[in-house]
């Protein structure tokens, strides 16, 4: 038998992720003048991202997400593939005209991805750019809860663990895009990743420019 896992000494946090809460975040970098953090929540937000897949946009989609930028694009494709259990999963999400603009104004402060710098939310360490980390997305979304005023009565010397996460950002994410009228669970799955069986839906497995008209629908119901 397994033991059960150790509990943390840390005290737990948690704040359960609405709209609104999200939007106090996305206010609270706009009164900070943190472009980064605010970019980052929106990019995630518009493309059904994980932590996974965020780490994935910032260290290695940075050339081609700014190139887009650049020429005054306002829905850019994301293009995602692992291998997983002997095959390969791919698939195609977008970021929309919120998380563009949260982009341009942040590449406008920071410079846009160079290929000696092609990160788009890089991290300074010893004068180098180095990639974005778990650490980093954590420590960032923590900050601007610590700004609400969301504390424990009591906190240890380990510190404290906050309950909004990248992963509460994305479950908010694929819940808001459900909420909208029409909107097909299917599609919002396959843009968020998620493993979808086509045969056995009505739908057939879509192209990208399917569901670039499907997120473009979808969009309304994901932006601030």
């Amino acid at each position: 038998m397994k033991a059960a896992p150790k509990r943390s000494s840390r005290p737990r946090v948690d704040r359960f992720l609405d709209k609104p809460t999200f939007k106090e975040m996305l206010d609270a970098c706009d009164a900070c003048g943190d472009k980064r953090t605010k970019s980052m929540l929106l990019v995630q937000f518009q493309s059904f991202a994980g932590l996974r897949e965020l780490l994935i946009i910032g260290n290695s989609m940075g050339l081609k997400i700014g190139g887009e930028l650049r020429k005054g694009a306002n829905l850019v494709p994301l293009h995602f593939e692992f291998r997983r259990g002997g095959r390969n999963e791919n698939w195609t999400s977008f970021i929309g005209t919120d998380a563009s603009e949260a982009l341009r104004d942040w590449f406008a402060t920071r410079g846009w991805s160079s290929p000696n710098n092609p990160y788009i939310w890089p991290v300074r360490q010893n004068g180098k750019a180095r990639e974005l980390t778990a650490r980093d997305v954590s420590s960032a979304y923590s900050r601007l809860v610590i700004g609400f005023g969301v504390r424990p009565r009591r906190s240890t010397g380990a510190g404290v663990r906050y309950g909004v996460s990248s992963a509460q950002v994305r479950k908010l994410a694929v819940a808001c895009a459900l909420s909208g009228a029409g909107a097909d669970h299917m599609i919002v799955y396959a843009l968020a990743g998620y493993k979808v069986n086509w045969q056995t839906s009505h739908l057939r497995r879509p192209d990208e420019k399917l569901l670039e008209q499907s997120y473009r629908s979808i969009e309304p119901h994901i932006s601030i």
